[in-house]
């Protein structure tokens, strides 16, 4: 088991963008119960990711959201105060990383934090990210998620009216509603495909 040189005693879980991108939209119906999830840790535990985490909340909140960059570039500031280790990305984490990706069909960041949690041996990670929720199933990771049924249906009607109205982004999410309509699970595995719809589906 690899450790990358941290301490492994204390009690530490791996954080995924998805939850920290809800806890930094302040209107969000997600962003109260994602922000305590990570508030959480004080004085309990420490949070564990990757640099790619970071990247993609920044990325997802400006093209996606429609945040402010400098705005959204304080708030992860301020957040990566709160206990946080970010992994170093070295040669062996990557390709190991890309293996399971490619083995499993999950995201890159997804396959590097579930890569992170084999090699330092955690078990916790916290995600909304369905199939990440699968994928760890294999390897006898616990996935804590708060975003809750009525908390989803909230999220829906929130970005059916605050998604920008044109682009990629908006003809993705109205396949989105028309899927929800015939098949809510279709729809969500949709979503998870187009990583809240920002990417073309491979």
């Amino acid at each position: 088991m690899t450790n990358y040189g941290y301490d492994l005693v204390e009690l530490k879980k791996i954080l995924d963008s998805n939850i920290l991108i809800y806890s930094l939209l302040e209107d969000h119906p997600a962003s109260d119960v994602c922000e305590a999830v990570i508030l959480s840790c004080e004085n309990k535990f420490e949070w564990v990711t990757s640099p790619i985490t970071f990247i993609e909340t920044y990325y997802v909140l400006i093209n996606v959201y429609g945040q402010e960059a400098s705005q959204i570039l304080q708030k992860i500031r301020k957040i990566s105060k709160t206990p946080i280790i970010i992994i170093t990305l070295d040669k062996n984490l990557v390709l190991s990383s890309l293996e399971k990706a490619l083995i499993h069909q999950i995201d890159t960041n997804d396959s590097i934090l579930l890569q992170i949690g084999i090699d330092l041996g955690i078990s916790i990670i916290a995600t909304d990210d369905k199939k990440l929720i699968e994928t760890c199933n294999n390897y006898g990771i616990i996935c804590e998620n708060p975003i809750t049924e009525d908390i989803r249906e909230e999220m829906r009607i929130w970005e059916q009216k605050n998604l920008p109205e044109k682009g990629i982004r908006r003809i993705y999410f109205d396949i989105y509603k028309w899927l929800y309509k015939k098949n809510a699970k279709l729809a969500d595995e949709f979503k998870v495909k187009t990583k809240n719809f920002t990417r073309l589906i491979s």
